[in-house]
Parts: C-alpha cells; sequence; structure tokens
C-alpha cells in the first residue's frame, strides 16, 4: 500500500512541475540561451470582458494590437475578426472592459497610438490573421517571377472594392466614466483615410508627439497625419519589389510595424531588409547604410538575402531600439551611430510577433509561426543573454485554463507585468508577472 501510494505521489509531481523547453540558439558571439523556469502561478489570462451580456466573442477577440498609458498604465487593445473592437484592462480594478466595436475596419494590426495631445488613436484594416488562399494555376502567365506576379494580381482583386482602412481617435481618459458594451460602437471620431482602397497595416506616433506615422497594405504606403491640422499626407511606395517571403507567405512583405525617437524621426525596413529613417524636418525618407540580420541562400552560385523584415518593435532601456524580424532575430538599433548588432536567434522556427521592454530593462518577446506554438522569451542587455521561458499555458483547474499557441502583440505595464495578445479565435489577455 505504501508502495503504490509513493508510485502516485511520484506520477502527480511529475504531471505539477513546470516543464520549459530549451531550443538551440543560433545567437550571436556576444549572446547565449539558458533555460529558466517560469513560476506558472505568475502567468493569469483575462476574457476580454464578462460573459454572458458583455464579453467580445470569439472571431471578433483576436488581439492584434497593445499599447500601454504611460500615465495611469491602463492597457488599451484592439482586435481582429469579423469586426475589429476596442477594449482597455485596468490593473487597479483587475478586469477587461470591452470599449465597443468600431464603426469600420475588420482588424487593426500594431495600429494602436498615445499621441501627445493624449488622444488613441486606432487605424483600422482587413483582417491580417487569416490564410490566404494562394491562386493554384501558375501556368497562365510563365517567366521571371511569373509565381509573385499571380500571387500580387490575386492580392490586388481582394482590394480592388476595398474603400480604405480608418483613422480613429478616443479620449482614454473616459473609459472609466461611459458606459460600454461589446455589441456596441465605440464613442470614437472617424478622421478618416490616408490611402484610397488601402488598410493602414501599422501606426504609431512620432517621439515628439506631434503628428502620427503609418504603413498601408498591400501596397506598401508610408504616411503622415498631422495632429494639429488633423490631415494627412501621403508620401507614396517606398519599396521597390513586391516579395512575398516566410513564413507568411500568402502576405506580402511589410514591415509589421513602425517606431519613432524622441527628435519625431520614425525608423522602418524595406527591401532586402534595409533600414531606413524618415526625417520630419527634410518631409523625406533616407535609405541608411544599415541591414537588419537575415537568413542567406545559394542561388545560381551566389548568396540571396530571404528579404527580412522588421516585425515588431521595442524601446529599450538603455536608449536603443530593440526590433524583432520575420525570420526570428532579435537586433539592436543605436540611433545615434546608426549601428544595427545581430543579437542571435532563441529558436530555430521563424518569426518574432512582439516585444516589450520590462521595468528591469529585459526585452520580453513572443517567437513562433502560425502552425507552431508560440513561446516565451527575455534578452538580458547587460548579461547578453537569452533565457528561454517556454509556451504561456495557464492551469487553474478545476476552475479555467488555457494552452495557447498565436500571439501577435506585446507590451509592457508600468508596474513591470508583460502583457501578451492572443490572437487565435477566442482570444484572452494574457498577464506575465517576471520575478525580480
Amino acid at each position: 500500500m505504501l508502495r503504490k501510494r509513493c508510485l502516485i505521489d511520484s506520477l502527480v509531481f511529475l504531471l505539477t512541475v513546470p516543464i520549459c523547453f530549451l531550443v538551440p540558439s543560433h545567437a550571436g558571439q556576444s549572446s547565449q540561451v539558458t533555460g529558466l523556469g517560469l513560476n506558472q502561478h505568475r502567468i493569469d489570462y483575462r476574457d476580454l470582458g464578462y460573459a454572458p451580456g458583455n464579453l467580445i466573442e470569439a472571431d471578433n477577440s483576436k488581439i492584434t494590437s497593445l499599447i500601454t498609458h504611460p500615465e495611469n498604465g491602463i492597457v488599451f487593445g484592439a482586435t481582429s475578426g469579423k469586426k475589429a473592437a476596442l477594449f482597455c484592462f485596468s490593473p487597479q480594478y483587475n478586469h477587461v472592459r470591452p470599449l465597443g466595436y468600431l464603426p469600420s475596419g475588420e482588424g487593426v494590426h500594431n495600429a494602436l497610438a498615445l499621441a501627445g495631445d493624449g488622444m488613441l488613436y486606432i487605424g483600422t484594416g482587413k483582417d491580417m490573421t487569416l490564410e490566404v488562399e494562394l491562386p493554384r494555376a501558375w501556368e497562365t502567365e510563365l517567366g521571371t517571377d511569373h509565381i509573385v506576379k499571380t500571387m500580387w494580381r490575386n492580392l490586388k482583386a481582394e482590394y480592388s472594392d476595398y474603400s480604405a482602412g480608418r483613422l480613429f481617435r478616443f479620449d482614454p481618459r473616459r473609459w472609466a466614466e461611459m458606459q460600454y458594451h461589446a455589441d456596441r460602437k465605440a464613442e470614437v471620431e472617424d478622421l478618416g483615410s490616408p490611402v484610397s482602397g488601402e488598410g493602414i497595416y501599422g501606426l504609431t506616433a512620432s517621439g515628439d508627439g506631434k503628428s502620427l506615422y503609418g504603413i498601408t497594405y498591400p501596397s506598401g504606403h508610408f504616411f503622415v497625419f498631422d495632429i494639429a491640422s488633423s490631415s494627412f499626407k501621403d508620401l507614396g511606395e517606398t519599396w521597390d519589389e513586391v516579395i512575398y517571403a516566410g513564413p507568411r507567405k500568402g502576405l506580402r512583405t511589410l514591415p509589421g510595424q513602425l517606431v519613432s525617437g524622441k527628435d519625431g524621426a520614425c525608423y522602418f525596413s524595406v527591401d532586402r531588409g534595409r533600414l531606413v529613417r524618415y526625417e520630419p524636418d527634410k518631409d523625406q525618407i533616407v535609405r541608411l547604410d544599415a541591414f537588419i540580420p537575415g537568413d542567406f541562400y545559394p542561388v545560381h552560385n551566389d548568396f540571396e538575402t530571404y528579404h527580412p523584415a522588421v516585425e515588431c518593435w521595442t524601446a529599450g532601456a538603455d536608449g536603443a531600439f530593440y526590433g524583432g524580424t520575420n525570420e526570428g532575430y532579435l537586433f539592436r538599433l543605436s540611433t545615434d551611430e546608426l549601428e544595427i548588432t545581430n543579437l542571435g536567434k532563441i529558436r530555430t522556427s521563424r518569426r518574432i510577433r512582439g516585444l516589450a521592454t520590462g521595468r528591469d530593462g529585459r526585452v520580453w518577446g513572443i517567437a513562433g509561426e502560425d502552425r507552431i506554438g508560440c513561446t516565451l522569451f527575455c534578452y538580458d542587455p547587460g548579461k547578453g543573454e537569452f533565457q528561454h521561458l517556454g509556451p504561456v499555458q495557464v492551469d487553474r483547474s478545476p476552475y479555467y485554463a488555457w494552452y495557447p499557441l498565436r500571439f501577435d502583440s506585446a507590451t509592457a505595464g508600468l508596474d513591470g507585468t508583460i502583457y501578451l495578445g492572443e490572437s487565435d479565435r477566442k482570444g484572452h489577455l494574457y498577464l506575465i508577472m517576471p520575478t525580480e
């Protein structure tokens, strides 16, 4: 009897101990990977409202944008689906409040911005989480790049009857005094569209708070919104080539996020991974002699880059910017020297989907492809080392449990909590509470 009880206790122990998977790193010379078991009681999630009457339902709850208010710590988020919705999370009250669905738009892809006027700006477009059906009749056109040409022609056809993505403005100071419901329209102001027939693919506020910068999809126009005059300026297409690089081969490869420094300049990537900078004083885009890290493949006895693109950015505590690429590389950009340092890969599968800088200066991220479960990691700039934390799983059995696979946004709270937005059809807001 005692032997049987010991065997049962051993099995229970094995099943309840958190498991951390360590994946070999392709990191740079100064970086290394170590394993760190994150205590499971420091991971939790929140539904997007309260069932049954005030919950952002499945198919509309894929979280694709997150941002933290720098003064009160309220986390604002936006979803993609049949229609895009707005919500906020109050750490003080510990609940998610739906703020209503947006009047138009199926998705908000990295397109939340808090500007110098204190307002929250939201850019809408199509639902970019959906898989694109690729055409099969490749034989209809032959020649150089005939597959890409066919894909591009089909993609443009999808947007032939699309009016445009919209820019909305919301007053975040009123979130607590108003009564909101998930099935009602959000009380937002429609500011118009930057480019006809194009969705807004990324949006950020300038570092000086005076403007908004954005990228459109599918043509990749760069635009500027002047907050004082409430006017758009389209600087046109900034990419020379139409390229479909992995892992999201159904989507044209464009940068998934923009970043701006204190001087108001905006940084993003273009063809072949080249970094460019928009300079507001000159009102022009300058191509820099800096390239983000990427993989290379032998083609005709030569090596061609696989068109890396920046998927996400975060401002580091050291004054630099940290970026994650579609191929899974983490890099550091020094805006003073305009130098890029390749920090390496955390896992062999591609794509970093979200980055956030914690209160202690560590850079937290989520990595993984659509069909491979995402894993959490953090990078310590002081030590030059990665820590692989494994899958993000919550188990509060018998009350609730959830094992997510896909995330597409991240932000850091003022208290050091890391928030992740789950982007599967029934999305949740995840809370990571790191140890100091």
